[in-house]
């Protein structure tokens, strides 16, 4: 065929034989595990700079979510996608999440200390995101989930907000205007 990326016949069918409902959430569950993975990545040293757009911000608010580097935008578009599409999970499927992730990421980067209390364990709070923001190297280093808390336990990465709830934002070299913001990764 002339698909970008193959998909086998048998997992597609495998899919479309199950409730819509299973698909879309095993979509979010999956898309979260790549993007996990990539979030993890990017705060390494040779990918930091293209991220570190990102965190710069010092005044965290729901428009936070699109500030990314290009470079980021389209890595984040390529890796969170690719274990979804290739697994043969249904388009519609992985265009519902992939709505719900967004909208999920607007809500988590709003500048309010909600931690969603016992729902908090689960879903990745505004407090567990602005925590991952927060103006500290190490504790950048926990939180990484988009959506589901579930990879930041499984792989030892989780840290109860609470204590963090209206922690500083930025990093060290602090915030760019545009131009220095797109020339960031290449000093």
């Amino acid at each position: 065929g002339t698909d970008l990326i193959p998909r086998v016949d048998e997992l597609v069918a495998f899919w479309a034989g199950l409730p819509g409902a299973i698909s879309v959430i095993a979509a979010i569950l999956l898309i979260d595990f790549a993007a996990y993975w990539r979030h993890r990545v990017e705060h390494i040293r040779a990918l930091w700079p293209i991220h570190a757009v990102h965190h710069a911000d010092e005044a965290m608010n729901w428009l936070s979510v699109r500030r990314k580097h290009p470079l980021g935008e389209a890595m984040s578009m390529i890796v969170d996608n690719l274990l979804v599409i290739a697994l043969g999970l249904p388009f519609w499927a992985i265009a519902v999440s992939l709505l719900l992730r967004a909208w999920w990421g607007y809500f988590i980067h709003a500048d309010v200390p909600w931690t969603l209390g016992l729902l908090g364990k689960a879903l990745i709070s505004p407090a567990a995101h602005r925590l991952h923001h927060i103006r500290d190297e190490h504790l950048m280093g926990y939180n990484f989930g988009n959506t589901v808390t579930l990879w930041d336990w499984v792989f030892g990465t989780y840290r109860d907000p609470k204590p963090y709830v209206n922690c500083e934002t930025g990093i060290a070299e602090g915030t760019r205007n545009f131009l220095g913001e797109l020339a960031r990764p290449f000093e």
